[in-house]
């Protein structure tokens, strides 16, 4: 077996050795990523992502074949990001809004960034946020891009075809999302950014977890496709 990026060839050995060998480093860089992406439990996970990539090495170092180090290392970069960004939303979207913890882990950073989660917080009748905008964007980010994009990104460092093509697909729906969630923050600015300490400062802020789009996409459109070559 072959694997094959214009960046990297991977000398070919048996399939099972190829398996038997992400299986196990990647139960340990999946749990965290997740973890990672907690934040709070980032001290957890961090260690946890370090020995699967140590477990990759060793592989590596024993002959097996293991994937391009470009498709873990970005595969790792969007579990953490869609997970910290699912986590985000969704404890704001879910009724733990309503929790004294996320009420006053949201006035904190809607004081410091972005007003739309410190201003007239949890007034509206699904509660969280009351700018209108970012509930939508919450609902159909959490209940449906960011399931998507992780299930693509779990596929693509599997190697699976599926992976491959569905996160192109969801990398270009999450570059909509951010053209649509900077031009909210935009039309609201006085009430959102402008209410906040940090300001233009703050908002840059809230836009760099979204960059990571723009790095991916040029890898996926110059990586040989061929690669995914699995069902």
């Amino acid at each position: 077996m072959t694997l094959t990026t214009r960046a990297c060839t991977v000398a070919p050995v048996a399939t099972d050795s190829f398996d038997e060998t992400h299986a196990r480093a990647d139960r340990w860089l999946l749990v965290g990523s997740v973890l990672a992406g907690t934040f709070l439990l980032a001290p957890v996970g961090a260690p946890m992502l370090a020995y699967g990539l140590v477990l990759l090495r060793r592989a590596q170092r024993a002959g097996a074949a293991i994937r391009p180090w470009a498709v873990t290392i970005f595969g790792l970069m969007l579990l953490i990001d869609t997970t910290s960004n699912c986590l985000g939303w969704g404890m704001d979207l879910l009724p733990s809004h309503d929790t004294a913890i996320v009420q006053t882990f949201y006035s904190g950073i809607g004081r410091l960034i972005d007003a739309g989660y410190y201003i007239h917080y949890n007034t509206l009748p699904i509660g969280g946020t009351a700018a209108a905008g970012e509930k939508a964007l919450e609902i159909g980010g959490v209940l449906f891009l960011f399931p998507l994009r992780l299930a693509a990104t779990w596929g693509f460092m599997k190697m699976k075809r599926w992976g491959y093509h569905y996160l192109v697909t969801t990398t270009w729906m999450y570059i909509l999302i951010w053209w649509i969630y900077a031009a909210n923050l935009a039309a609201n600015f006085p009430d959102r950014i402008g209410a906040t300490m940090f300001g233009m400062v703050g908002y840059w802020a809230l836009n760099i977890p979204y960059f990571g789009a723009f790095i991916m996409m040029p890898y996926l459109y110059t990586a040989d496709s061929r690669a995914w070559w699995r069902a």
